[in-house]
């Protein structure tokens, strides 16, 4: 994917599970939503704002997730910039262990005007939807009881902590879990539908996988 990202970033040419037949020198999608799509990166951490300064340092790659809003799309609908509002608020105000870091945002311009907008945060090595796929792949079968209970205890402190904060994911699904499956840490990510809490109004709708996930309104 031809994209214009800013200095300190580079395509992730070491994803072995998504980049396919993806020129070297091009950035690759590694998922999309209705309003954006998630582009794979790698970032030098000195060129975080308000992480580290000297961008003269030796460079510090991380793996990112980039998530690309279309602005020109976002004017079409109802509350789409609202989303982006709702998103970055909770990611710059927010910190837990359990929930993937905010990185920065920035924008992509067109004929001199911003076009897109990226949302710039960790990247896990695995969805739980993935994690759970390449285990039935090895066809294990016996469940590992200590795995399962350490798993859902994080993802428990992640809604807890969100919850006392008067704030609600709302899309909770296997898809929005990650995983780092060498030291098991377990964090949420995809916080475009997040709200707060509002006694007065309905926020069982417009809920990504209200059939396929009970947990997804939280």
């Amino acid at each position: 994917m031809s994209v214009q990202f800013p200095s300190g970033y580079e395509p992730d040419t070491e994803d072995a599970v998504y980049r396919a037949n993806v020129p070297k020198e091009n950035y690759h999608i590694i998922g999309e939503g209705k309003y954006s799509y998630v582009i794979a990166a790698k970032l030098d951490y000195n060129h975080v704002e308000g992480k580290n300064s000297d961008t003269n340092s030796k460079p510090k790659m991380m793996h990112v997730t980039c998530k690309r809003y279309d602005l020109e799309q976002l004017k079409m609908t109802r509350d789409g910039y609202t989303r982006i509002r709702r998103e970055l608020q909770i990611f710059r105000l927010h910190r837990h262990e359990n929930i993937v870091d905010f990185y920065e945002v920035f924008t992509e311009l067109a004929a001199g005007l911003p076009a897109f907008i990226y949302v710039v945060s960790e990247r896990m090595n695995h969805s739980l939807a993935e994690y759970y796929e390449i285990l039935t792949t090895k066809k294990i079968e016996e469940v590992d009881v200590l795995h399962l209970g350490a798993l859902l205890t994080q993802i428990l402190r992640a809604l807890s902590y969100l919850h006392q904060r008067g704030i609600m994911h709302r899309n909770i699904s296997p898809t929005n879990i990650g995983i780092n499956t060498g030291t098991f840490t377990v964090k949420l990510f995809d916080f475009g539908l997040a709200r707060e809490i509002n006694v007065n109004l309905d926020h069982s709708t417009n809920v990504e996988t209200l059939h396929d996930f009970a947990l997804q309104s939280y």
